[in-house]
């Protein structure tokens, strides 16, 4: 039946199978961050609203690289609220034992830099992948 749930399904399957055939690019600048991070002993948690972030990083080999995953699978078990709210970074940093006056959230997505600025991270650093307008980033702000 095509409703937006079934849409959402069919849209879910089509990339699944474009994960299993094509595979998925990483930036490499993200890896080079990641383990020079984790060469100075800094914790790291993925959060992810995306409820196929572990078979991606799976797919990728790097999942490893986490001490904690907190996405769209863990956000249904425990009843975490999406973002705009801080949920998913707050619940990683609980993970990690570290308060949240002391993380860091890297996020691409607007709704990502609200959720951290609402949660009162350390610091949100807000990456922007693609050319994004610049009222686009006040408005966060």
């Amino acid at each position: 039946m095509e409703t937006v749930c079934g849409l959402g399904n069919r849209k879910n399957e089509y990339f699944n199978r474009i994960l299993e055939t094509e595979g998925v690019e990483v930036y490499e600048s993200s890896l080079l961050l990641i383990h020079e991070l984790l060469s100075h002993e800094i914790k790291i948690g993925v959060a992810s609203s995306s409820a196929n972030c572990k078979k991606v990083l799976e797919r990728l080999d790097i999942l490893h690289l986490f001490s904690t995953r907190v996405d769209g699978e863990v956000s249904a078990k425990l009843g975490l609220k999406g973002k705009p709210e801080p949920d998913i970074f707050t619940t990683a940093c609980d993970n990690l034992h570290v308060s949240y006056s002391h993380a860091i959230v890297v996020e691409d997505a607007v709704s990502g830099v609200k959720a951290g600025r609402k949660g009162n991270f350390g610091f949100v650093l807000g990456i922007a992948r693609e050319e994004m307008p610049l009222n686009c980033l006040k408005r966060c702000t």
